[in-house]
């Protein structure tokens, strides 16, 4: 079949709209046009806005832009060096039942390669490795119930699905690793490890997610690094094999922890927003023992941008606004600089510098002094701004709202 000049794949589940590949850059739905300007440029057709584009990650030049007629707000769930993946959605925090499409570009050429049309009641995405063994795990809110559909990462098509006659806690994923996509549900049901290449649980615990750090931001609680997964349970956080489901170590709560390079970073709880007192505490991950605690709080979207050996931060310092951007040496802590946000906040770590964005901009800061490298604004086009921003490579993403900002 045929829907519009691309090819229907597969439906994902009774009453959702279906998966659609599409063979050429105009080729997708007629509500629903895309476009990719000549490269270099930003300027789309009279009617589309930018929505996703990729930027040389040395210069910030501009490689090229896909452009859209959707109305929606968009975000980077990942990106390889083949494959960029926006989830395009209306909806917010009020009204997240609205439907949603997970597209993928081509990261070379700005081509959409498919779509996936899915509803679904889970307003935080997971961290980790989203195409770990080439399979994109995404939860199905369909008219028979909630269910869960494994998609091939490279093609969109079905791969595996769990009815959800066997899914009835509503479990969605709250971490993805390289082989394991870790779910829980609701009604008491303990966290469980699924194969990611086939759907088949490989372990199951008595754990509960419990995220009582009262934050409401696009990432998920539950941290990852590599095998280990640090889930919220309460007034605790628990640290988990991801290949056996076996507890590692389990310490007290950190508010919204992210993980990587054998460390854990979270808010210190009650001190963790936007305050004068804010800290964060930074863990060993193979232990679970402190290794300091810094002044300062996650950035915009919740994030800390973490290499080696800094960890980029903001702090409100005596309670002025803005906040500065401070880099700290790890494990000591020493202050290797500190910077107004002047193009935004630290968001991501790229060969020891440090990406920083908000609404209306986007910067590449030099990790060892803090001075500007390149710097790129949203379009005049977009009426939104940036939505967030990924790396693979040498290519920065970022993606472009249509809608105005929700937060």
């Amino acid at each position: 079949m045929r829907a519009n000049g691309c090819r229907v794949l597969a439906s994902l589940a009774i009453g959702m709209l279906p998966l659609v590949a599409c063979g050429s850059e105009n080729a997708t739905s007629t509500s629903r046009p895309v476009s990719v300007p000549a490269r270099g440029s930003t300027r789309c057709a009279a009617d589309q806005e930018p929505a996703l584009g990729a930027y040389d990650v040395a210069s910030g030049s501009l490689l090229w832009m896909y452009c859209s007629a959707d109305q929606t707000w968009r975000s980077l769930f990942d990106a390889t060096a083949d494959i960029a993946y926006v989830e395009s959605t209306t909806a917010d925090s009020t009204n997240i039942g609205n439907p949603l499409e997970l597209i993928a570009v081509d990261a070379h050429t700005g081509t959409e390669l498919w779509r996936v049309a899915h509803t679904w009641s889970q307003l935080q995405w997971p961290l980790g490795s989203f195409t770990g063994a080439g399979i994109i795990v995404l939860p199905v809110k369909a008219e028979s119930g909630d269910t869960l559909v494994g998609l091939d990462a490279g093609t969109g098509e079905v791969r595996w699905q769990i009815a959800a006659d066997d899914n009835p806690t509503g479990a969605v994923p709250v971490a993805n690793t390289d082989h394991i996509v870790v779910v829980a549900g609701s009604f008491g049901a303990g966290v469980r490890g699924l194969d990611r290449t086939t759907g088949a649980q490989m372990w199951v615990t008595d754990l509960q997610v419990v995220d009582e750090s009262g934050v409401m931001t696009f990432r998920g609680a539950t941290a990852v690094d590599g095998d280990l997964v640090v889930v919220p349970t309460g007034a605790t956080m628990v640290a988990l094999d991801a290949n056996t489901g076996d507890t590692r170590w389990e310490g007290p709560r950190l508010d919204h922890p992210v993980a990587a390079h054998g460390y854990v970073i979270g808010g210190v709880p009650g001190r963790g927003s936007p305050r004068p007192d804010s800290q964060s505490r930074v863990l060993n991950a193979t232990t679970g023992d402190e290794v300091i605690t810094l002044d300062g709080y996650q950035s915009y979207g919740e994030l800390w941008a973490i290499s080696p050996d800094v960890v980029f931060l903001s702090d409100i310092g005596d309670g002025s606004s803005p906040a500065n951007n401070v880099a700290y040496e790890l494990p000591t802590g020493t202050e290797r600089w500190r910077q107004p946000p002047t193009f935004g906040e630290p968001q991501q770590v790229v060969d020891g510098n440090v990406i920083v964005r908000w609404r209306t901009s986007v910067a590449m800061l030099s990790g060892t002094d803090g001075s500007t490298l390149w710097t790129l604004a949203s379009p005049a086009e977009s009426t939104g701004g940036i939505g967030n921003v990924d790396v693979a490579g040498a290519i920065v993403f970022v993606t472009f709202d249509a809608l105005p900002p929700g937060d």
